[in-house]
């Protein structure tokens, strides 16, 4: 869980925990310099907030995604 207090949590998360997680952020957040790059080569997900169906869809298959595990097992 992020505080969002600031988009550079997601910078300190990457750099200690000890293990590969992923994070699902607001859409906005890929379009910030350097921190959206950075999200964006690290794998993780980025969902509208707009409660569209393509939203809800984004997010069942971030789901299905996650379920799966890693691709690299």
């Amino acid at each position: 869980m992020f505080n969002h207090q600031s988009s550079s949590t997601y910078l300190f998360f990457s750099a200690v925990l000890p293990f590969e997680w992923k994070a699902v952020m607001k859409n906005e957040v890929a379009s910030i310099p350097f921190v959206g790059w950075v999200c964006t080569l690290g794998g993780h997900y980025f969902v509208a907030r707009d409660g569209s169906v393509g939203d809800t869809n984004r997010v069942r298959e971030i789901i299905r995604k996650i379920r799966k595990g890693p691709s690299w097992l």
